[in-house]
């Protein structure tokens, strides 16, 4: 410590060592100030990715139950295309999957009305299978479509509100 005192003795050399020291210091507030933003900025643009991301499979998920109804109400009654009906449910599960899994790690705003879709969807796929006409289906179909419709609604308000509260 005396080496200390004796290589900064005069006046000068003390200011010029407070003068290393407060650059020194400053110099490492910016560097974690730096890493702090780029840290902020890095999350903010991953969780834009994810919400559009999200965004992506709940379209994907809403095309196909369009999809699927439609192929439902022209084709119930054909056996053959039955099997095609119950292929388009497997990727609807798959994408479905999807969903959980973003809801899960991103949005866990999203779980209930997630389970609520997926409840409604393995309803009307039941009514498809124990379903022989398009007439029977319509019957216990009609009112379990239009919730479709209102969750998918508010599906996209919640991420349209979660997409307002990470943009600032």
């Amino acid at each position: 410590m005396t080496w200390l005192i004796e290589i900064f003795n005069s006046n000068s050399d003390k200011a010029r060592l407070v003068t290393t020291l407060l650059a020194a210091v400053i110099a490492v507030a910016v560097v974690l100030l730096n890493q702090s933003f780029n840290s902020k900025r890095a999350k903010k643009d991953k969780l834009i990715n994810k919400l559009e991301e999200m965004y992506s499979v709940i379209i994907k998920m809403q095309t196909l139950k369009s999809t699927m109804h439609n192929e439902i109400i022209n084709n119930i009654e054909k056996d053959d295309q039955r099997k095609r009906l119950f292929g388009m449910y497997d990727d609807f599960e798959t994408i479905g999957a999807s969903a959980y899994m973003l809801s899960g790690l991103y949005f866990n705003e999203l779980s209930d009305s997630l389970a609520k879709l997926v409840n409604e969807h393995q309803y009307l796929h039941n009514v498809f299978v124990e379903s022989n006409t398009v007439v029977e289906y319509h019957a216990k179909s009609k009112e379990h479509i239009d919730n479709l419709t209102t969750i998918y609604l508010n599906i996209y308000s919640e991420l349209a509100e979660i997409m307002k509260k990470h943009m600032h």
